[in-house]
C-alpha cells in the first residue's frame, strides 16, 4: 500500500507535482494556467493537496464509489441518468 502520492504508479500526481516528464502525458490547459514557470506551477499544484478532505465529503465519495452513483447533485447527474438509463437516486 502506498504511503504517499509519490508512490502511486499513476502519472496523474507525479507529472504535475514533481514535474516528471512522460512522453504519453500532456499537460491539461487548467494545469498550465497555474503559471508559466514550472517551479511556481508545481508549488501551486502541490499546495492544492495540502489540506485534508472533511469526513462528510469522504463519506459522500465512499457512498458514490460503493453504489456506483454519480458524485454530483446537479444537472450532470440527471444527464448521466438519462443517457445510461440507470437511476442515480436512492
Amino acid at each position: 500500500m502506498p504511503t504517499g502520492p509519490t508512490e502511486y504508479k499513476s502519472a496523474s500526481y507525479a507529472t504535475p507535482a514533481l514535474e516528471q516528464r512522460m512522453s504519453v502525458w500532456t499537460s491539461h490547459s487548467e494545469y498550465l494556467v497555474l503559471g508559466k514557470i514550472w517551479k511556481f506551477r508545481r508549488e501551486i499544484y502541490r499546495y492544492q493537496f495540502e489540506s485534508e478532505l472533511g469526513e462528510g465529503l469522504l463519506d459522500q465519495i465512499r457512498m458514490a464509489v460503493s453504489t456506483r452513483f454519480v458524485f454530483n447533485n446537479g444537472s450532470f447527474r440527471r444527464q448521466v441518468e438519462k443517457l445510461s438509463g440507470i437511476p442515480q437516486t436512492f
